[in-house]
């Protein structure tokens, strides 16, 4: 816990903090409307942080979170009360949102007395670069990859892959998938039949 001398002005100590990290999260910084203070005595400051783990690489960002923080009266003094939320991208999950505010609970304690707006911030966005991880992409569907696949074999015997159109590849498509159980029976038996060693007769009924 920091000293502090019968001058000492939390709400001057206040306003000078919230302008450095204003002039650095620029865009992401957001200043909310004023709170009462618990039991009415002074007025409880109330910013919003959208945190980021790469802030100045945009298109590198696969996760963010917002910070909400109120500061009491007597801030630093007496510590920030803080709010994790998810933010406009699709990650982290929400057990992961559960260890960011595990994390930053423990690092408001470890600054008790502090002022540590930037210290929770930071945190939080190296916390994030090791949850940034793109999406996986998705995996195309079956009838997607048989109309694919019959576009290819068009185009492998010169046809025009898009001559049919949609609808007559989506019958082609159901068709081959109603054929496909039939065509693995076969498969099967002329496989089993080489193993053997024995063919059927072509002629089943031979006259003498």
């Amino acid at each position: 816990m920091a000293d502090y001398s019968d001058s000492f002005d939390p709400a001057h100590e206040q306003e000078q903090e919230l302008l450095v990290v204003q002039s650095i999260f620029m865009d992401e910084f957001k200043r909310l409307v004023d709170e009462p203070a618990n039991g009415g005595h002074g007025i409880c400051k109330v910013v919003q942080l959208t945190i980021l783990p790469c802030p100045n690489e945009p298109d590198a960002n696969h996760c963010d979170a917002r910070l909400l923080v109120r500061l009491e009266p007597s801030y630093p003094i007496q510590p920030p009360l803080l709010t994790v939320q998810a933010g406009d991208l699709p990650r982290p999950s929400e057990a992961v949102l559960g260890e960011l505010r595990t994390l930053l609970q423990a690092k408001v304690a470890e600054l008790a007395g502090h002022a540590q707006l930037m210290a929770l911030a930071d945190a939080a966005s190296e916390f994030l670069q090791a949850h940034n991880e793109p999406p996986m992409p998705q995996s195309p569907s079956f009838h997607e990859q048989m109309v694919q696949r019959q576009r290819q074999q068009r185009q492998a015997s010169g046809e025009d892959p898009d001559e049919l159109g949609e609808e007559s590849l989506t019958e082609r498509s159901v068709e081959e998938a109603s054929d496909a159980p039939r065509l693995a029976e076969v498969e099967a038996e002329l496989e089993q039949q080489a193993r053997t060693g024995h063919h059927p007769n072509p002629n089943p009924n031979p006259n003498p």
